[in-house]
């Protein structure tokens, strides 16, 4: 048990590496997954069974169930794709691999509050050897979109079952394309807000309920994207 009366006396510290590819089962909703660092197997039912600092991404309110901790997280997504553009004979493939870091930690204030922060990320990545279209003078064509979420965390006990979170989302978003015809090689970058409500409540000490919302994240427009599509 993690000491309340000192800040991370006892506090654990957790490392993992979730190696990804298209062969397992990672599940993910688009490009964001459904589940953060030791989280990350478990897809929806972290909600409800939350096992490390970074389940406030998916559920405040099991700060709660965690105690006070630190979690850093790697991922290594593999992912490999073969297209063609225009043409048949114009084959390219996809050979990428890219480290997600994500980071939490969680201060267990008392028995009815925790405090803590999760700072975890998304994205896509196409990275080709080659040009996209056999152009004259066209870069090796590659884009990427990245997005970065901040979210400092409150959950409360309210009685002896009920765990609440509250979650405001601070998001930064990058983008960079090269070798794209028709568009100059650039990266651009946009900032955004929103806000992530959570749950818990314990039937037993083998079953609980969770529930969580997320608003939209209102995000400002790309500045040399901003009327392309994407």
């Amino acid at each position: 048990q993690t000491s309340k009366n000192l800040f991370f006396v006892k506090k654990s510290i957790v490392l993992v590496i979730a190696l990804t590819t298209y062969n397992e089962s990672f599940a993910s909703n688009g490009m964001i997954s459904t589940g953060y660092g030791q989280n990350s197997g478990l897809s929806g039912t972290s909600i409800a069974m939350p096992l490390d600092s970074l389940t406030i991404a998916s559920n405040p309110a099991g700060l709660a169930k965690v105690g006070s901790r630190i979690d850093a997280d790697i991922r290594i997504f593999k992912g490999e794709a073969t297209n063609s553009f225009l043409s048949e004979t114009n084959t390219n493939k996809i050979d990428d691999i890219v480290l997600i870091p994500e980071f939490g930690f969680n201060y267990e204030k008392d028995d009815k509050t925790n405090i803590g922060l999760a700072i975890y990320g998304s994205g896509l990545s196409a990275e080709y050897k080659n040009p996209i279209l056999p152009i004259p003078g066209l870069d090796d064509s590659s884009s990427s979109i990245s997005v970065i979420n901040i979210s400092p965390t409150l959950t409360k006990k309210v009685g002896s079952n009920l765990y609440l979170g509250v979650s405001p989302i601070f998001a930064y978003s990058m983008i960079k394309t090269e070798g794209i015809p028709g568009k100059d090689n650039t990266d651009d970058d946009a900032t955004g807000v929103g806000l992530k409500l959570g749950s818990i409540y314990d039937i037993n000490e083998n079953f609980s309920l969770g529930a969580t919302y997320t608003s939209k994240i209102k995000m400002s427009k790309w500045k040399k994207y901003e009327n392309d599509s994407l």
